[in-house]
């Protein structure tokens, strides 16, 4: 589908999608708006419509244990990353955020 605010690109996400980030905007209009990258962004969240609203804007989701969490994990679609509170989800996202950090520090020394 094409996207209603970049016509030449093709967009995954529009209003007919439940669980869009803001009602009437898709998340490739806020991502735009807003300047968020949305594939660096997450997404924490202990109920599977939480995972679903990451998925559908593009963001990476991890699904956390507390809260609800227990209760509606069975519902979680296959592939979901799933940490026990908020504290080892925070720790995902830093031991991500350097991993792509040391990544990109071996590119530039590499060339």
């Amino acid at each position: 589908m094409t996207c209603p605010i970049h016509p030449k690109r093709s967009c995954s996400v529009t209003q007919s999608h439940r669980f869009e980030v803001y009602p009437l905007i898709s998340p490739c209009s806020l991502s735009r708006i807003s300047g968020i990258d949305l594939e660096r962004s997450f997404v924490i969240g202990d109920h599977p419509h939480d995972i679903e609203l990451a998925r559908n804007a593009g963001a990476n989701a991890i699904y956390v244990l507390s809260g609800h969490g227990l209760k509606h994990r069975e519902e979680l679609p296959g592939g979901t990353e799933v940490a026990g509170g908020i504290k080892e989800a925070a720790e995902i996202i830093c031991g991500r955020v350097e991993a792509a950090r040391e990544t990109e520090n071996k590119r530039h020394t590499n060339t």
